[in-house]
């Protein structure tokens, strides 16, 4: 757990993981940089909370800043029109700097070219179309 500020307040960040352990170097007292991750937001909470997924140099630009390392994993049985709506809907989440999706169709398993952002909510967007069990998030 760590506690980052700026110019408006604080934020509370946690690793999980790994990734304490790939990031640490950057973390040093006033040092400027880019954190890439899940937020959350609570009532019994009196700042927000951020889940680290990637921190990187200030002055990196966004051409130089990673991809999202997790993976989105989708399934759909043989339910075609299912199939495009989940299509639709990666479309409105598509970031370059994104995860990866895999979608399960038909027992065959495709990369689908395009990434996506915004994790938590498409998640919770996907699960309303295909279920619960057919959306998994990979670290």
């Amino acid at each position: 757990f760590a506690t980052i500020e700026d110019f408006y307040g604080s934020a509370e960040i946690t690793f999980f993981g790994n990734t304490y352990a790939k990031y640490k170097d950057l973390l040093v007292d006033d040092t400027l940089v880019k954190i890439r991750g899940r937020i959350s937001i609570t009532d019994d909470k009196p700042i927000p909370r951020i889940e680290v997924i990637g921190l990187y140099p200030w002055g990196l630009s966004d051409k130089e800043i990673t991809d999202d390392p997790r993976k989105l994993c989708i399934r759909i049985e043989n339910d075609k029109e299912m199939l495009e709506k989940v299509k639709e809907l990666l479309s409105e989440y598509g970031d370059s700097h994104g995860a990866q999706v895999k979608i399960q169709y038909n027992n065959k398993l495709y990369t689908i070219d395009q990434k996506v952002r915004d994790m938590d909510t498409l998640k919770n967007r996907l699960i309303g179309i295909v279920g619960y069990n057919n959306v998994k998030v990979l670290d």
